[in-house]
């Protein structure tokens, strides 16, 4: 056998991002769900702090409410579809803005939008999806509102299968 002691036997490759990326057995599947409030500061965050460009899977995730009618006979069924389609469009435009953000920073991503209730969508999506972690933002509430409105932020911290992390 040869003597691995002598540093002439020793054959070094630097390896470019992309060739370090390809060898690399699977990507990390990272998803941060951005509302208008606070999609900026979690998407700047996350990339700061925490998304590799080269080896990082990235899935924007905005998630619309249902609208249910205050009245439902008095509201014209063209006129829900013509709001649902505003909504939808309101959803795709924010989530496009991100993307080209996060584009410019070099990192390739993928947006979603939902219609659901936030904290079940997001949890359901993450589960069918099998991602390694959740970045989302913390509306701060207090102790009171929390407790009576829930915390979108709370319900994905004890229902995920992922990590989460919670950006405040």
């Amino acid at each position: 056998m040869g003597d691995c002691s002598n540093a002439e036997n020793v054959t070094r490759k630097t390896l470019s991002p992309s060739e370090e990326a390809s060898l690399s057995p699977s990507r990390r599947k990272v998803y941060i769900s951005i509302d208008e409030e606070l999609g900026k500061h979690v998407l700047e965050w996350a990339v700061r702090e925490f998304i590799k460009p080269v080896s990082d899977e990235v899935l924007l995730l905005h998630i619309r409410f249902l609208d249910a009618p205050s009245m439902p006979y008095i509201v014209h069924p063209i006129q829900e579809q013509r709001e649902a389609a505003v909504h939808r469009e309101e959803s795709h435009r924010f989530l496009r803005e991100h993307a080209q953000w996060l584009t410019h920073q070099k990192i390739v991503c993928k947006a979603v939008s939902i219609i659901g209730d936030p904290a079940n969508a997001i949890v359901r999506k993450v589960s069918e999806e099998k991602a390694d972690v959740l970045i989302m933002g913390s509306h701060q509430k207090g102790v009171i509102k929390r407790t009576l409105l829930g915390s979108v932020s709370d319900y994905c911290l004890h229902h995920c299968p992922c990590t989460v992390i919670v950006v405040k």
